[in-house]
């Protein structure tokens, strides 16, 4: 976590750098004519803003800090700590409160302990904390009589918010993305604005820099097991290679399309139920939007694979996340219901298993689980191994001269392939959105100094992959019984034994 080389207060006065006064007039003008265009602001409305202390946020709030006098806003700072980073968190509190002070503005900061209600709601972290963080900001809007909350959301994040409801399956109207204002999804008397939407996050930082600002880097958007930053940082440069140039500016053009197209069918629904129709008699384009609709007022993720369940199950409830389960009538009327009972089946027993390697070629089984693996010297195409197959390829010499297969723990950690450091495989769990009651019977493998080097619908562990210079490679391919039989007792094999 780092700062810039400016303390709070310093730099207020002449803009530095040969063309910094040019950048910053360029940026202030943009800034300016968003908030009086698509964000639809007059001068002198109230604004909370939503400050990190990344540079996103304070390249916002020091923009707005610096328009002219004639067109400046009241402003309150508001700051959310989700003490999910320790002493780093609480610095990010620290700073951001003492640049607000700085500019003379309030600033109200609060801390929530976002695992813990995760757990409660049982939803992933990222969902949890975007809930908490939205109550947080209608809450200081409402307190400080403001009904606007600006965030600082940029192109790159319409990029990525793309690809991840691409990937959960979302319809037109979630792939259009964000737009430059809309209502609070925790209070929709409170509207969202967001003045630097159409700016690329690498034009904020160079305006910090050309004005000797500082912000502070959060090291967990380093962490490639957050679907977002894995989109961040290998999906974007990947696609940026086939381009050859910056995918982010082609994919927000693409989406203001689909927003166009989302905002026609949005009308002739309108239009349609305006004229009695109903919406199971509706064409299925606006079937589908019709049912979208209902399930956003309701607090539930319309994706693709719930309108359509809807759409062509009537009277089949289908679980949703939180613990509720929604239906749909002939007629496409949308209900919740209580949900079907989804206790966890129990899960057998199952004492740790030590394999030993004494041949480059075994298997080992045992009641309702099965290994099978290789050891070779001949280089293999990673890639191949599916992780969701129970698949993965591993430095031989890392792992050891055997392994040990047992349930998980809470308590384990694990570094993921690709990720900075370890996490808690049962935060691994939380952001993958494993169903709680399948979270129980999951496998892990420890190798032989201890350490946890695979888990179950994982690649293999950040510090057992196979590099450049390894020269054993050891393949492993888990399965689980298709039928779940009682354990039955069974002689253990000679290269199997208790640890």
């Amino acid at each position: 976590m780092t700062h810039g080389t400016w303390p709070p207060g310093a730099g207020r006065g002449a803009p530095t750098g040969p063309h910094s006064l040019a950048f910053m007039t360029s940026f202030i003008t943009r800034l300016r004519r968003a908030l009086r265009g698509p964000c639809g602001l007059a001068p002198g409305t109230p604004l909370v803003v939503a400050v990190s202390g990344g540079a996103d946020s304070m390249a916002l709030l020091h923009g707005l800090a610096r328009l002219p006098s004639r067109e400046r806003h009241p402003v309150t700072v508001a700051h959310l700590d989700h003490q999910l980073r320790g002493e780093e968190a609480r610095a990010d509190a620290r700073f951001v409160h003492e640049w607000a002070t700085a500019l003379g503005l309030p600033c109200v900061t609060e801390s929530v302990a976002v695992r813990d209600a995760a757990e409660r709601t049982r939803e992933g972290l990222e969902t949890t904390a975007r809930h908490l963080r939205h109550q947080f900001l209608a809450r200081v809007a409402f307190g400080c009589g403001a009904r606007h909350v600006a965030l600082a959301h940029h192109a790159r994040d319409q990029a990525e918010l793309f690809f991840l409801r691409l990937l959960r399956g979302a319809g037109t109207e979630g792939l259009a993305g964000m737009r430059h204002h809309g209502p609070s999804p925790a209070e929709p008397a409170v509207t969202l604005v967001r003045p630097v939407l159409d700016e690329p996050p690498e034009t904020l930082r160079e305006w910090l820099v050309a004005q000797g600002l500082p912000w502070r880097e959060d090291a967990s958007n380093q962490d490639t097991t957050i679907p977002r930053n894995a989109v961040r940082h290998a999906l974007l440069p990947v696609l940026d290679t086939l381009a050859g140039a910056s995918v982010v500016g082609r994919v927000v053009r693409a989406m203001t399309v689909l927003r166009e197209e989302s905002d026609f069918i949005e009308a002739a629904l309108r239009e349609a139920l305006g004229d009695g129709a109903r919406a199971g008699e509706l064409p299925p384009a606006l079937r589908r939007r019709a049912i979208v609709r209902q399930l956003i007022a309701l607090g539930h993720e319309p994706t693709h694979e719930l309108v359509e369940h809807l759409a062509t199950r009537p009277h089949k409830a289908r679980h949703v996340r939180g613990g509720h389960a929604v239906v749909a009538s002939p007629g496409s009327k949308v209900r919740r219901v209580v949900a079907p009972s989804r206790r966890p089946q129990p899960v057998p027993d199952a004492s740790p298993i030590r394999v030993v390697f004494q041949d480059e070629v075994g298997e080992v089984r045992w009641p309702g689980a099965r290994v099978a693996w290789s050891i070779t010297c001949r280089r293999p195409d990673v890639r191949r191994a599916r992780a969701e197959q129970g698949k993965a390829w591993l430095d031989a010499d890392k792992v050891g001269r055997g392994m040990v297969w047992r349930r998980w723990r809470a308590g384990d950690r694990f570094r993921p392939l690709g990720a900075p450091g370890t996490a808690k495989v049962g935060d691994l769990f939380t952001n993958r959105r494993v169903p709680r009651e399948d979270r129980a019977g999951r496998w892990v493998a420890e190798a032989t100094d201890g350490m946890i080097c695979w888990v179950e619908g994982w690649p293999c562990g950040e510090a057992f992959k196979v590099t450049a210079t390894t020269r054993r490679f050891l393949r492993i391919q888990f399965s689980r019984d298709k039928t779940r039989n009682e354990p039955r007792t069974k002689p253990l094999p000679k290269n199997i034994s208790p640890p």
